[in-house]
């Protein structure tokens, strides 16, 4: 094999590992969107269930809705990408929202 055909295939090579790169990136970042508006939305069941015993109050902290739930996750109350950041409840809404503006349930 001479050197530029050698040149030609390395190149190739490493377009192709660098689109494949990149398609990794992307599905993992949709993988945790999804993740987060799935907890989201398993939040808001808990929401309603926690507002139908309290006369239609949403809890003060986030951390009540713990009890409602069948099997509470090992990162409860805090988003998938980021655990650093803790849902929070929208008092207009009075549902758990993910503070991560990506993450918000459309």
């Amino acid at each position: 094999m001479n050197l530029p055909k050698f040149f030609a295939v390395a190149a190739i090579l490493i377009t192709l590992a660098a689109f494949g790169s990149l398609s990794y990136v992307y599905s993992q970042e949709k993988t945790q969107r999804i993740a987060c508006i799935h907890n989201q939305e398993v939040m808001r069941e808990a929401m309603i269930h926690y507002q139908t015993q309290h006369a239609g109050n949403p809890p003060g902290r986030i951390w009540a809705l713990w009890p409602y739930y069948n099997e509470a996750p090992e990162d409860f109350g805090t988003c998938p990408y980021d655990h650093d950041l803790l849902y929070v409840i929208d008092r207009e809404t009075g549902m758990a929202v993910c503070p991560n503006p990506d993450h918000r349930i459309p």
